[in-house]
């Protein structure tokens, strides 16, 4: 009877460990945030963001920083709040990536003044940050080559900006460069310019598409 029972408690343990963790979701990331990580706004004041979206009000939130801070929609793996003041436009989105200890919290700041330009901040499930920076560089978006060709290229296009699109695995940048460039110098860049650059989630990583 002893064996039988021990054998029972084993098997109960072993079946309890084969279940996998659940993922945590955007919702769960958004309230659940640090302060360090979501600054801006409170605890409370997430909460009444989500409760105001599921009730389908439009309703704002004021934070401690000026502006109107809404909810704009939430997936399992995705969550995106405005935080648009008088100054600027902006958009936050929260992208979730695996689950357990190999999630990754991406978090993608967009402004849209004067041009979309994005950039992503990495975090474990812990809301601690990931020190990989994935967000690209300028050397990333132009081949050498691309020096040789266009001359004063760096005078032309002294910076690139860029929007991000997320999907269950992976984060994509694409420029955005004709959003402040004329059209005849979009028209002379865009054969050099890389037009996006992907990251793809995998075991824990994300990886560059080459």
């Amino acid at each position: 009877m002893i064996k039988l029972y021990s054998f029972c408690i084993i098997l109960i343990i072993a079946l309890t460990s084969a279940i996998p963790a659940s993922a945590l979701t955007a919702e769960e990331a958004f309230i659940g945030a640090t302060d360090a990580m979501l600054p801006m706004l409170s605890v409370n004041e997430r909460m009444d963001m989500v409760d105001y979206y599921h009730s389908g009000l439009n309703t704002p939130v004021r934070a401690q920083m000026p502006g109107e801070w809404r909810v704009l929609e939430i997936q399992d793996n995705h969550l995106t709040f405005s935080a648009d003041t008088a100054e600027t436009a902006s958009r936050v989105t929260l992208a979730i990536f695996g689950e357990g200890d190999k999630t990754i919290i991406a978090m993608i700041i967009t402004n849209f003044i004067p041009a979309t330009d994005a950039h992503v901040e990495l975090y474990n499930a812990d809301f601690k940050p990931i020190k990989q920076d994935i967000n690209p560089q300028y050397c990333d978006w132009l081949p050498v080559k691309a020096f040789d060709q266009i001359d004063d290229l760096t005078v032309t296009l002294p910076f690139v900006t860029a929007r991000v699109v997320v999907d269950s695995q992976s984060i994509t940048f694409a420029n955005t460069i004709d959003e402040y460039l004329s059209a005849a110098d979009t028209e002379t860049i865009k054969p050099w310019i890389v037009d996006s650059i992907t990251y793809v989630y995998n075991k824990g990583k994300l990886k560059k598409r080459k």
